[in-house]
């Protein structure tokens, strides 16, 4: 468990507010990438993938700076980074990824995805490389507008909270810049896709949106931050 590294999207505003980390100087990862998804059986049937575009943007904290400021973080908080090799912290307001895919065959969609909370366990890590699986909770909106899947044109508004399993890469290229890549599999309740979709209604695994599989590259440059409210 030593190992786990935490994503509390939470605590950084508690933290900050406080005056915990006031005027402390913190690495502030700025990650930005294109992201290709595909979503089974009726839209990958009309087009096969759609895109957008993923983000990483948190405040990370190594090892030695949790050390060193250990007595700064309250009490209830210091069984989350016990051990921690990072902690990385962000707003709940900072979307995983915005949806942007136009419509250049029959459908297009945009929306946003937000994942609160993620847990990570770290494979395989060096000076230079490592990766991990991160298992997460998210919840996204998304407007598909068609002139084909729903039996001629039509729109539908998807909204639903889901799971998702990360395999995650991480190489660094600087101490400022790092390169991330891999793949993710987001799991939602099925909801039917059909012209004016009420977001309660469910359907068949065939006919609903139940699941999507991400492919991914990040770009993560890294500023120093000067943490004060």
């Amino acid at each position: 468990m030593s190992r786990i590294s935490f994503v509390f999207l939470t605590s950084l505003l508690y933290l900050m507010s406080g005056g915990y980390l006031s005027g402390e100087e913190i690495p502030l990862n700025l990650g930005f990438g294109p992201a290709a998804n595909y979503i089974p059986k009726i839209i990958s049937d009309d087009q096969l993938l759609h895109y957008s575009l993923k983000l990483d943007i948190y405040a990370a904290l190594d090892r030695e700076f949790i050390e060193s400021h250990k007595s700064r973080i309250p009490k209830k908080y210091r069984g989350f980074v016990e051990g921690k090799d990072e902690l990385r912290i962000s707003y709940i307001f900072i979307p995983e990824s915005l949806i942007i895919s136009p419509k250049y065959q029959n459908t297009g969609m945009y929306g946003i995805n937000f994942r609160p909370l993620s847990l990570g366990l770290p494979l395989v890590k060096t000076k230079g490389f490592r990766n991990r699986l991160n298992l997460g909770l998210n919840l996204t909106y998304t407007y598909i507008h068609s002139d084909r899947i729903f039996d001629g044109k039509g729109s539908m508004h998807f909204l639903r909270p889901g799971l998702n399993l990360q395999f995650d890469n991480i190489a660094r290229i600087s101490n400022r810049f790092f390169l991330s890549f891999g793949a993710d599999a987001y799991f939602y309740i099925p909801q039917k896709i059909k012209d004016n979709s009420p977001v309660m209604e469910s359907g068949s695994l065939d006919e609903s949106i139940w699941f999507v599989a991400q492919i991914y590259i990040l770009f993560n440059p890294r500023i120093i931050y000067k943490a004060g409210i």
